[in-house]
């Protein structure tokens, strides 16, 4: 279903680019910018219920019962990203033009958590029994001994990797501030997740029973998720640049960008490992633009 939507939203940007281009006063660019992207934290407070064991025999538990609340810190640290794309410019007047197109961008960044402002009340207490046989309340049996040691895994990747290949369309109007020298743009974009990568490792344990006696083993579990669960497929932001030209077709790019809403799916859709995920990237970037054949107009000096 995903793929399909990606397909029929593809398939209409390009007719209308297509229709676009046989207008009059209508030119072509390619343009490459490097993003920097803005780190940022979100904080999001949880309850739930826990409990304690104490032994009273070999099978009977006295249980102290939990209800905890808790603050979680969600931070996002990217990496430096990338984008590329042609552009599409249809001139409405001598210093006025809109400007759309069709881009790929790459965005990478490490979500990790960590949980502050801790609280717990007691519920009460009440008394369990736990089987190592089979029947019974089972709940939690301490491993007796283990066969390796956790720090044979270390060290993990921090942090759940997170990397997203996007198809993104802009619309944009363009001012020459300074004719064929200095121009800016402004305007948003639409985007789509075209494919993704999450990756998180961590250390979990198996277990069996020798002889009456609980015996563990740790190993390490390395989580790769390339569905693209979780994304919001449609994202709208806003941008603004400001272009200075090179040389003769060549333009540098200096702009700035802001996702309006998560690229995350709602709290309530989102898996578990996602839970809590809220973040809508500022991205700084700088790059250049190649105009094909047209020259940006000079008003008043030589061309360079």
């Amino acid at each position: 279903m995903k793929n399909n939507i990606r397909l029929l939203f593809l398939i209409i940007v390009l007719q209308f680019i297509s229709a676009l281009s046989y207008s009059q006063g209508v030119h072509f660019s390619l343009s490459g910018k490097v993003n920097y992207v803005h780190e940022a934290e979100s904080v999001f407070p949880s309850e739930y219920n826990s409990y304690r064991l104490t032994s009273i025999n070999d099978s009977l538990y006295l249980r102290e019962n939990f209800h905890i609340t808790v603050s979680e810190l969600k931070r996002y640290t990217p990496k430096i990203g990338y984008e590329g794309g042609i552009n599409l410019y249809l001139r409405d007047a001598k210093t006025i033009s809109v400007r759309t197109g069709l881009a790929v961008n790459y965005t990478s960044f490490l979500m990790d958590s960590e949980f502050g402002q801790y609280a717990s009340t007691s519920l009460g207490f009440d008394t369990v029994k736990i089987s190592t046989t089979g029947g019974g309340n089972i709940l939690y049996v301490p491993c007796d001994s283990y066969t390796n040691l956790y720090s044979d895994f270390l060290p993990l990747q921090e942090g759940t990797k997170q990397e997203i290949y996007s198809l993104k369309i802009p619309l944009e109007i363009a001012f020459q501030v300074v004719p064929g020298i200095l121009s800016i743009q402004a305007g948003g974009y639409l985007q789509t997740p075209l494919f993704s990568s999450r990756k998180r490792e961590y250390i979990s344990s198996t277990s069996e029973m020798i002889n009456g006696k609980k015996i563990c083993t740790f190993h390490k579990v390395i989580e790769n998720d390339n569905s693209g669960n979780g994304l919001n497929n449609f994202q709208a932001g806003i941008s603004a640049s400001l272009a200075y030209r090179l040389f003769r077709n060549i333009n540098l790019e200096l702009g700035i960008t802001r996702d309006m809403k998560s690229i995350f799916v709602k709290d309530e859709y989102q898996e578990y490992s996602l839970q809590h995920s809220d973040y809508s990237p500022l991205k700084l970037s700088v790059g250049l633009e190649y105009h094909f054949g047209y020259h940006l107009p000079v008003t008043g000096i030589s061309d360079r």
